[in-house]
């Protein structure tokens, strides 16, 4: 049985081996030069720099088993340790509300409780629904605190207002439920445990960076039986009686065209849905092509230090920075890393084809190296640039509109019987590291048998809680 894989990223990837371990000849095409997506190391000097922050655990044993047999014993276990700096001070993150009473000046603090308590009475008088963003984090933090934490970023790495950003991003991507909920567990810790040890510590590669890990299910997949070809573009999925016949597209030798007994995808949704052939309704594609993704350049910079800070990474809320967030790569591993010398990366979300996307490096630093300034991390001068990499498919765009969008898209994919769309991109969901392994395991579970009784949607599931996901 031939089952192609589309995309090399840690879903496509865990499918892959996945469909191999049950027997199937399994051909993984990605367009890029390497596997992992945004889950890959660039080596340069002694650095391996990653896209970002990434930290790796999972509630599921079956994945967490799955990553450590990836990574073999090449793994070091760290606790958590981020923050945001703002207004002159370094506020822990998750939030704790006595660092925040600590630190915020007294008028806002003031302002912050007689809020969420107007707040607290008015949703019992007359309750609001979760409309968007905004109305999610007001509604639990008072209007304050969410000026102050919330809105400022959000809209800053977003690049939108955050009325027009679904609550969904909310519900999965702060840490508490709510102010009353944050003091309640604080008092309480057993309230929050499970959350917060969840959130608390990871797991990442000695060394190699967080590609190691990519790099280890491509190993896997290649003593199956296996095969990866990069630098390979998907054009047209072929499909006839219900069914994908085929996949074509350009590679390194040229055209290429493999026919195919399945399918199991993991490029952005609407790229699939454009490459479908013969094309899908006008309804499913007007649903993909309003779907939407928020670009990211990385620079990443060498410091003339020992350390910038002890974080894992520091968010840079403030509007007048670029910068949105900053992770310094020593405090992950520092094996085998100078001692005299460290690596940040810098990022600037933007959208594909802008000013900032078409920024040259030399522009970039120098933009990079003033935020860090700014934000009182580095000196005038100190930082020499290593590498910098644009990524326009980051983060899929959760807009009011976006829930319908996936499903009508993925309803008219679903009518082709032997084609799974997953992973982040797949499904357009912004989740981790082990939502996107345990999306494309479950993807390929019983397709390389096509079991009638295979649960299809299991993978659509996976990431789907309204818990928090930082």
């Amino acid at each position: 049985m031939q089952v192609i894989v589309l995309g090399a990223g840690l879903a496509g990837l865990a499918a892959a081996v996945r469909a191999a371990r049950e027997g199937a000849a399994v051909v993984l095409l990605e367009s890029e030069a390497h596997v992992g997506g945004m889950v890959r190391s660039e080596q340069v000097g002694p650095w391996h720099l990653d896209h970002g922050p990434h930290r790796f655990w999972s509630r599921d044993p079956h994945v967490l088993a799955l990553a450590r047999e990836m990574m073999g014993a090449d793994v070091v276990e760290s606790e958590r340790r981020s923050q945001i700096l703002l207004m002159g001070q370094r506020f822990a993150y998750p939030l704790q509300p006595l660092d925040v009473a600590r630190k915020l000046p007294a008028g806002v603090l003031v302002r912050g409780v007689r809020d969420w308590a107007r707040e607290r009475v008015r949703q019992r008088l007359h309750p609001d629904s979760d409309t968007d963003f905004e109305a999610w984090t007001v509604k639990r933090f008072g209007r304050t605190l969410y000026d102050v934490f919330f809105g400022p970023y959000t809209e800053k790495a977003w690049g939108a207002p955050c009325n027009t950003i679904s609550a969904d991003w909310a519900a999965q991507r702060i840490s508490q439920s709510g102010l009353y909920d944050a003091v309640k567990s604080m008092l309480v810790p057993s309230l929050g445990a499970h959350q917060r040890s969840l959130a608390a510590r990871f797991l990442y590669p000695k060394s190699g960076g967080i590609g190691s890990l990519a790099q280890g299910f491509a190993r896997h997949l290649h003593q199956l039986g296996g095969r990866i070809e990069l630098h390979t573009t998907v054009e047209r999925v072929e499909t006839r009686a219900g069914r994908v016949s085929a996949v074509s597209g350009c590679g390194p030798a040229g055209f290429f065209r493999y026919e195919c007994d399945a399918v199991i995808s993991t490029i952005p949704l609407p790229r699939l849905a454009q490459a479908v052939d013969p094309a899908l309704g006008a309804t499913a594609r007007t649903a993909a092509e309003g779907l939407r993704h928020r670009a990211v350049r990385f620079a990443h910079v060498e410091v003339a230090r020992p350390q910038v800070s002890p974080n894992h990474w520091i968010y840079l809320p403030e509007r007048e920075l670029e910068v949105h967030r900053v992770t310094e790569f020593k405090n992950f591993s520092a094996h085998g890393l100078p001692g005299d010398r460290t690596a940040l990366c810098a990022e600037i979300t933007c959208a594909q084809g802008d000013e900032l996307w078409n920024l040259n490096d030399a522009h970039l630093h120098a933009r990079v190296e003033r935020d860090l300034v700014r934000a009182g991390l580095v000196q005038p001068g100190e930082t020499t640039l290593l590498a910098s990499t644009r990524l326009a498919h980051a983060y899929p765009f959760y807009d009011l509109g976006y829930k319908a969008r996936v499903e009508t898209t993925l309803k008219a994919l679903k009518a082709l019987t032997n084609l799974r769309s997953t992973g982040r991109q797949g499904l357009h969901r912004y989740n981790n590291m082990d939502h996107s392994i345990a999306m494309g395991w479950h993807a390929a579970k019983g397709l390389a048998r096509l079991s009638p009784s295979a649960p299809v949607a299991q993978h659509e599931r996976v990431g789907t809680e309204q818990v928090w996901f930082g």
